[in-house]
This record gives structure tokens, C-alpha cells and sequence, in this order.
């Protein structure tokens, strides 16, 4: 299986091809990567920050902005009449669309109408989301704040795969994140601010034994069809029983930035499992942190 791997350290870039004969058990493929990996958030915040003022600002004139916040019983059409729950808005947005979420915890409670996953209990309940649309956490959950406003680590917007019972994983979702489907060629999809916890992918078929975190099967070519960019992301306390105790992808074009990942676990790959799924992998990891993921058998890092 081939993998493209660009991970950047400060403003040098560092591009390997690699291949599931050079990482294995005999090299550690968290030592390889987290040794071209720095936390830059201070000096890259700005940064982030302008490009998002762009997308928003164009977001307003070329497509809908949705409002999220917990409590909100709105149809999202501004923080007054935000929606209460995050899918109703990804439900409604298409591609081009922004969703703007506020602080607070966030549980999936339903699968959407044409999602037929491998079990329909309410373990199988997960964000269940669209290729082309742009969801921003990290949003005060009062008044009516602005994108310059925002700020993911004061504001933490979690999206939690917790059951019932905090203390025992029994009861989590499989997934708390789900994407497939087929990207088009220019539509990025953005995920930015959020905490992802809690997801446990523990039953079979293979589809619910990978991916705790979140799951994406897109099974096209990476090379011409838009990213999946996660941002600002924290991934913990996410398992798995077979790939992936936080991300799971096949065939999918993945770009993770400013992002960290901790105690996540599976039996291969405790953060991040790749298949090719007949198709190659692009994953571009840029500044990041891996702290304490693992796996029973084949490091924290699977490709």
C-alpha cells in the first residue's frame, strides 16, 4: 500500500513515500513522525485566524451560514434562532455551506434518514457528514459572537461518543464522526475546533471495529478529489478493536493540522489507521502532538 506523507516542521517540508514493509513493528512509526512534528499554535493562530475570516466572509456572500449552540431550538438561521443539535444543521447545509458551533457537549442522538449503517441501535448514532461544507467550533455560547470571536481553546465545543454510564465505554457510540460518500474536485470539507471523545468500535462487521473517532470512507482517487481538512482538532480517549482508536480512512485525501491526539487506542493504529481501500492514501500531518496512543500490535500509527 502507498502513502503519501507530507509533514511540516516550521517551513521546511519533509515528503516521504512509505510503505507497510518499511513501518512495522521493527520501527516505530510514532518516533518517525513525531520527530518531524512542532507546536506551533501561538505563531500559526493568526494565521488560521485570517484564513478563516476569509472563508467566512466569502461563506456569507456565496452560500448559508448555520448557527449551532447547545440549547438552541432555532433552525439555525443566527445565533438567536440557532439549532440545538449539530446534525439538524449539516442536514440542511450543502456544499459551500458554513456551520458556526458554540461551546458546550455535543451527543449524537440519531442516524440520519439515507444512512443505513451495519447496526441501527442507538450505539450506531454518529455525526453523520457531508463532503463540501465548512463546521467551525470554538464560538462563546452566549450573545451574538462574531468569527472574530472565536477561539477553540477557550471555547471548547466537544463532540463526545459517551453512552449513559461516563465510567464505563459499553454504552459509547461506534463512531462520533462518519464521512463517506465521493468528494468532489473542489469542494473541501473543514472540521475546526472541535474535541472528539469517547467513540468505542468494538462490534462487527469491520465498519464498526475501526475508527472510534471518526470513520472515513471515501474510496477514490486523493490526487483529484478535494480534502478532508481537520484543524484545531483534539482526538482523545477514543478506541477501537481492529484500526484506528481515533481516525480510520481509506482511500481518502487527509490533511490534519494544529491538532492533537491523545490516549487513543486500537489493536492497530491507536491514533491513525490507513487502508488503501483500492486506492492510495495523501495524509498531510502538520504540526501536531501524539501523546500516549498505542496499540496492541502494530504501533500508534498504521499505514
Amino acid at each position: 500500500m502507498l502513502v503519501l506523507l507530507r509533514i511540516v516542521k516550521k517551513n521546511i517540508k519533509f515528503v516521504a513515500i512509505l510503505t507497510t514493509a518499511k513501518i512495522g513493528k521493527s520501527l516505530s512509526a510514532k518516533n518517525y513522525i513525531v520527530s518531524y512534528l512542532t507546536s506551533m499554535r501561538k505563531h500559526t493562530y493568526n494565521i488560521i485566524l485570517f484564513f478563516a475570516l476569509f472563508a467566512f466572509a466569502t461563506a456569507e456572500i456565496n452560500a448559508t451560514v448555520y448557527c449551532v449552540k447547545s440549547g438552541g431550538t432555532g433552525v439555525g438561521t443566527s445565533w438567536s434562532d440557532a439549532y440545538g443539535d449539530l446534525q439538524d444543521a449539516i442536514d440542511g447545509a450543502i456544499a459551500g455551506d458554513t456551520i458556526l458551533v458554540a461551546e458546550g457537549t455535543y451527543k449524537p442522538s440519531r442516524i440520519p434518514a439515507g444512512y443505513f449503517p451495519p447496526h441501527s441501535d442507538q450505539m450506531s448514532y454518529a455525526y453523520y457528514l457531508k463532503h463540501g461544507i465548512v463546521i467551525l467550533g470554538g464560538f462563546p455560547n452566549s450573545g451574538t459572537p462574531a468569527i472574530t470571536d472565536r477561539d477553540p481553546y477557550v471555547h471548547t465545543t466537544i463532540l463526545s461518543g459517551d453512552g449513559v454510564f461516563p465510567s464505563d465505554r459499553s454504552d459509547n457510540l461506534y463512531h462520533v464522526l462518519f464521512l463517506n460518500g465521493t468528494p468532489s474536485e473542489v469542494d473541501t470539507t473543514v472540521i475546526d475546533g472541535f474535541t472528539v471523545s469517547g467513540g468505542n468500535a468494538n462490534v462487527s462487521p469491520a465498519a464498526s471495529q475501526s475508527g472510534g473517532g471518526i470513520y472515513i470512507s471515501t474510496n477514490v482517487n486523493p490526487f483529484i478529489h478535494a480534502p478532508l481538512i481537520m484543524r484545531n482538532m483534539i482526538f482523545k480517549d477514543n478506541f477501537s478493536t481492529q484500526k484506528g482508536g481515533a481516525v480510520y480512512a481509506a482511500g481518502s485525501n487527509i490533511i490534519i493540522e494544529n491538532s492533537v491526539f491523545r490516549n487513543n487506542k486500537s489493536n492497530a493504529g491507536g491514533a491513525i489507521h490507513l487502508d488503501d481501500g483500492g486506492y492510495p492514501n495523501v495524509l498531510n500531518i502538520n504540526n501536531c502532538q501524539f501523546i500516549e496512543d498505542s496499540a496492541t500490535r502494530v504501533n500508534a500509527f498504521k499505514f
